[in-house]
């Protein structure tokens, strides 16, 4: 009776847990938009990630070259070709971008933090609980099932977030006026992950609400049922 108990408690902590991790998915993505939403090449702003001072001589020889070995490839996956006028405009403007940029990776490393602290913590106890249960009569199969599948997605989103944060920090860190090639295809490939962490997002907050949350219920009323009975 108070083993059922326990797992009829933790069952409803996690029940809670589950719509704390959905809505911090839902803010860390839609924060990350918000805050990097850009259109025009004239107005071009408004973990494992390489951070040195933007542009920096002081930037160690090694982390310089990965820089650009990052922003080369960029420029080739996306065949980046600036006329002379967009040339321009983003020289003469990326100075001021890079930093506003240095503000929203800030802000976004604190987000991301928040988030994979709960994202680890629910997984965890949900992966613990799941282990408890199945010493007992109840299935857990449905359980595991999804919770692997959320662990596959934890990662996609964790590998993405760290993707989209080092195209930012690389915005900062480049010589932008040197290159303004590599810091419009380091723009793109931050837009497009960013679309990319939009879906990604969707996705853990279906499994959180729409498949992992049914069947915590559904093992918390099987329980609760089993301790009536007894």
């Amino acid at each position: 009776m108070i083993k059922r108990q326990n797992l009829h408690k933790k069952l409803s902590f996690l029940v809670v847990g589950i719509f704390l991790a959905a809505i911090s998915a839902a803010f860390s993505v839609n924060y990350v938009l918000a805050q990097n939403d850009t259109s025009d090449p004239d107005e071009p702003v408004s973990n494992n990630v390489d951070n040195e001072p933007g542009g920096g001589d002081a930037m160690p020889d090694d982390v310089r070259e990965r820089l650009e070995q990052r922003l080369e490839q960029r420029k080739t996956n996306r065949q980046i070709q600036l006329n002379e006028v967009d040339r321009a405009r983003i020289q003469g403007r990326c100075n001021t971008a890079q930093g506003q940029l240095r503000s929203v990776k800030a802000r976004i490393d604190g987000v991301q933090t928040q988030r994979n602290r709960v994202y680890e913590t629910i997984h965890r106890r949900l992966v613990n609980l799941s282990d408890i249960i199945s010493a007992t009569e109840l299935d857990t199969t449905a359980l595991d099932g999804e919770l692997e599948t959320l662990s596959t997605d934890l990662e996609s989103f964790t590998e993405l977030m760290d993707e989209h944060i080092q195209a930012i920090s690389d915005m900062t860190d480049m010589d932008c006026t040197e290159d303004p090639e590599g810091f419009w295809a380091s723009l793109e490939a931050a837009r497009e992950s960013q679309g990319e962490l939009r879906e990604q997002s969707r996705t853990l907050r279906q499994a959180f609400q729409e498949d992992i949350r049914p069947i915590l219920l559904s093992l918390r009323q099987q329980i609760s049922d089993q301790s009536e009975a007894e």
